[in-house]
């Protein structure tokens, strides 16, 4: 069984609290670090009982909470300095997986340039749309269509190869709609088959276009996970 993942958020601002929230909807291990106590508090009181007021740019004490295995979300936004500074704190405690926020496009720039695995736009990617993504590696793609009501790319589960579309009545069993299925081509080109595809056997290269309620979603990832 693979080890469960732990995430640890940084910067609890509106876009780090949003990706916090999520994660711990999912049922996801999360430790949330601010500076400011009175932050912190709170979100004890909203149940985050891993929350810890420190100083994150102080490696010492960011390493008494951060491990190798552990995926890194830096949200703060307000100082730059302070997350280049957190990031390179991370590098050396051998965290492989970072994510960090950045306003510019320089900014993206420099984060890249110090092996982050993804720069985050709060103004252009939701926090929530982000923490899906982020916990589960079969998700492609996620965006609210309208309230309450997703779409979403999901990559065909391994125990769905050489079924179809028909045989697998996935409407029944996550009351979700297969609006279209997506296929990826070795020389890097895809094509989208929006009618006709039902009786087409699954593959390692079909991804399937979702659209359904968030917590459907969720749990036809899980399972293709």
């Amino acid at each position: 069984m693979p080890k469960k993942q732990n995430y640890v958020i940084i910067g609890m601002g509106a876009f780090g609290r949003e990706i916090a929230t999520v994660l711990k909807e999912q049922k996801a291990d999360v430790i949330v670090i601010d500076e400011n106590k009175d932050t912190i508090a709170e979100l004890n009181q909203e149940g985050f009982y891993h929350a810890v007021s420190l100083d994150a740019t102080e490696p010492s004490a960011l390493k008494r909470f951060v491990s190798p295995d552990d995926t890194v979300i830096v949200a703060m936004g307000e100082s730059f300095e302070s997350n280049i500074l957190i990031v390179a704190h991370l590098k050396k405690i051998g965290v492989k997986k970072i994510y960090s926020r950045a306003t510019k496009k320089v900014y993206a720039d420099i984060l890249k340039s110090m092996d982050v695995v993804q720069t985050l736009f709060p103004e252009q990617y939701a926090g929530r749309k982000f923490a899906l993504e982020l916990m589960y590696d079969s998700v492609k793609f996620i965006s609210e269509y309208m309230q309450g009501l997703y779409i979403s790319e999901v990559t065909a589960p391994k125990h769905y190869w050489g079924r179809t579309i028909v045989d697998l009545n996935v409407r029944k069993s996550f009351n979700l709609n297969i609006v279209a299925l997506k296929e990826k081509f070795e020389n890097g080109e895809e094509e989208i088959y929006p009618l006709g595809f039902e009786n087409t056997p699954l593959k390692k290269e079909h991804t399937l276009i979702l659209f359904g309620k968030e917590n459907d979603i969720t749990a036809f990832a899980k399972q293709a996970e």
